[in-house]
């Protein structure tokens, strides 16, 4: 995202904007990947899921499913 900002040149104000675009998007991406790892129905997504489970994720470092979705649907929000 700020790659792309700084290339077209744009101003400082406008290339925080982006960086906080960009850092918000990314982690609403790891935060629904880690929900839909814990919680998603491998027939409906097509993959192999639960394989997150030896891992640190963001579902387990806030204990529970509830907490991500609030912040998934802050970073959305955020985003826009």
């Amino acid at each position: 995202m700020r790659v792309g900002a700084l290339a077209a040149e744009v101003t400082a104000a406008d290339l925080q904007q982006f960086t906080v675009y960009g850092e918000a998007l990314g982690l609403a991406f790891q935060v629904g990947d880690d929900l839909l790892d814990a919680e998603g129905d491998e027939k409906v997504v097509g993959k192999k899921l639960r394989k997150d489970v030896t891992k640190q994720t963001y579902v387990k470092h806030v204990r529970g499913p509830h907490s991500p979705r609030v912040k998934l649907d802050e970073l959305v929000d955020r985003g826009r």
